[in-house]
């Protein structure tokens, strides 16, 4: 039978020899030459240039086909390379930019309302201490019966003691030492053995004293006041605290029981002094006058003869389940009206499964400071303050709660060693290295970090004299009437939530993939094929000499050959680029 003979096309660069080729130099760099025929430090990257030839032009990743189309001029290749260069560049940057927004903004919090009731919330916790905390006649009676016969200098370093002790508060130790110049203080066997706890709950005023009895209103009815008012420790020595759950009485008394999410936390009640039961922290539901608490105290002028301290009262509002330590002094013969705004903040349960330093927060059951019921960021400064005193001068101040069993309440030389410490009590650095604070300096590093869920309460004090009220005039001029309320009926809940979870990422980079690269799950998918079984049978086509299937159709009796596809890198590289047509003779020819 007769047979066909290739067709010659003239070639496009010079004159080039022509050859006849048969099925088995259909391969790799040019269909004509097998990886034997090119040299051995050229197969790999011409075994590399195809297979990324034969993914660009099957891949559905936009614009890669155009790169590797047989028909598209040289600067088409460069100009779709440089295009596909870029979308993969602006992919990777808007990736990398989603990922940090990711590692270091992993929460975030929202407005959820600004109409949270106030009856969902506690009413704050009321402080108040005495300006004077050493009233001077019942120190008369404490030497009298703790000092008999004690020795005149003795009694003149008690005397000395007392008058630092009655304005002394932390970071003010030094108002103890000054009284004693050139570590004058000498710690007699008889002062050894004062109980400074002791000594300074025999001093204060009594609440009968401080408070005017059955004066207090609270909804909606007038209560004695010694039955809401609670001793309590804080910062300013022994106080009177209204609605604390870290009271004397409510550390010691109170109980639990279950109660829904909803709840920041818990409610408790207590049983009071008259034997009832009611909830733990107290609430309201009214605002505005008479919608709080109210009530009036009466001060005393019984100071130590010097310095004369003017009588007047702390006043200390803060969350009920934080230890009071901050609080603004009140002179006495005012009016004293406290409105008050809060902020509640909440943490979903799904932030606690980020990492504590990823979410810069300790729920409430992560700890527990002073044992006063679980963490709170201003507990744990408290514990921190007290860690310190102990680290120092190996005791415990006597309005701190001594929940450590091998720490002793500090003596009367053990508050002569927190007075050379002052400096130390009064400097607070931050936890990290931080330029604007020397390492030179001792001070005190508390390692606290904030609540997830809390109630914040901030206050707007406003005073006038005081003009109402029986009494003499000299009796008036030492009464405080206060007044302490919510400013309005609803306020501000915010919620903290994880601002990108991993769905949220994977969302983000497969928007960003698709927008830039027209990525999608099947395109990865696409690429993992071609990386595995593509590969190989990439490499196992070319190393085996076979044309793969598809490139020829087989007949019953013919067999139809068309060579054409590395024409283009065959003219690059110098070999001519004839068409060849090749016809294999018939069965039987």
């Amino acid at each position: 039978m007769k047979s066909y003979v290739p067709q010659k096309r003239r070639p496009l660069f010079g004159h080039q020899e022509t050859s006849r080729t048969s099925f088995n130099h259909v391969s790799s760099r040019s269909n004509f030459e097998s990886p034997q025929q090119i040299p051995k430090q050229q197969q790999s990257s011409v075994i590399v240039r195809g297979f990324i030839f034969d993914y660009c032009q099957n891949t559905s990743l936009h614009g890669m086909k155009y790169i590797a189309e047989r028909n598209r001029r040289w600067y088409e290749r460069v100009l779709w390379s440089l295009l596909c260069t870029i979308a993969a560049s602006g992919t990777m940057y808007l990736s990398a930019i989603s990922w940090q927004r990711f590692a270091n903004s992993p929460t975030v919090s929202v407005i959820e309302t600004t109409n949270f009731p106030i009856s969902n919330i506690p009413f704050p916790s009321v402080t108040v201490c005495d300006a004077n905390r050493v009233h001077w006649k019942k120190a008369m009676k404490f030497q009298e019966r703790y000092l008999p016969g004690a020795s005149n200098e003795t009694i003149k370093t008690f005397h000395k003691f007392l008058k630092g002790m009655a304005q002394v508060e932390f970071g003010d130790f030094d108002l103890v030492g000054k009284y004693f110049s050139n570590n004058s203080f000498v710690n007699t066997p008889e002062l050894a053995k004062v109980n400074v706890s002791q000594l300074m709950l025999a001093v204060m005023p009594k609440c009968k004293e401080l408070m005017v009895l059955n004066d207090c209103w609270w909804r909606n009815e007038f209560r004695n006041c010694c039955d809401v008012f609670e001793l309590q420790r804080t910062e300013y020595g022994y106080c009177y605290s209204f609605n604390s759950e870290v009271s004397e009485v409510s550390t010691g008394v109170r109980k639990w029981f279950d109660a829904s999410a909803y709840y920041l936390r818990p409610p408790q009640y207590a049983i009071g002094v008259d034997g009832e039961e009611e909830f733990r922290p107290r609430r309201t539901n009214s605002y505005g006058a008479w919608g709080g608490l109210r009530f009036t105290l009466t001060t005393t002028d019984d100071s130590p003869p010097f310095p004369y301290i003017q009588p007047g009262i702390i006043l200390i509002v803060n969350n009920p389940y934080n230890y009071p330590e901050d609080g603004r002094l009140i002179p006495a013969g005012q009016s004293v009206w406290v409105n008050i705004d809060s902020q509640v903040t909440y943490t979903v349960e799904r932030v606690r499964k980020l990492r504590t330093e990823e979410r810069e927060c300790l729920y409430q059951d992560e700890g527990n400071n002073m044992n006063l019921g679980g963490y709170m960021f201003h507990n744990c400064i408290s514990q921190c303050h007290l860690m310190y005193t102990i680290q120092y001068c190996n005791c415990v101040p006597y309005f701190f709660y001594s929940y450590l069993g091998n720490a002793t309440s500090c003596d009367m030389a053990g508050y002569m060693c927190l007075a050379n410490y002052n400096s130390v009590f009064n400097y607070q650095k931050p936890q990290e290295n931080n330029a604007f604070f020397t390492d030179t300096i001792e001070g005190m590093k508390c390692a606290c970090m904030p609540d997830c869920s809390f109630s914040k309460y901030t206050t707007a004090t406003s005073m006038s004299p005081l003009v109402e009220g029986n009494g003499t005039e000299e009796e008036q001029s030492r009464n405080i009437f206060m007044e302490i309320h919510f400013e309005n009926a609803a306020v501000v809940r915010y919620r903290t939530d994880i601002s990108y979870s991993w769905l949220d990422l994977l969302v983000a980079f497969g928007s960003i993939a698709g927008l830039c690269l027209g990525f999608s799950l099947l395109s990865g998918a696409e690429l993992f094929y071609y990386l595995t079984i593509g590969l190989y049978r990439h490499y196992r086509l070319i190393y085996q000499r076979r044309p793969p299937k598809h490139e020829h159709t087989l007949s019953n009796k013919k067999s139809f050959f068309v060579i054409e596809q590395h024409r283009n890198d065959i003219v690059r590289t110098g070999h001519g680029c004839p068409h060849y047509v090749v016809h294999g003779d018939s069965a039987g020819s």
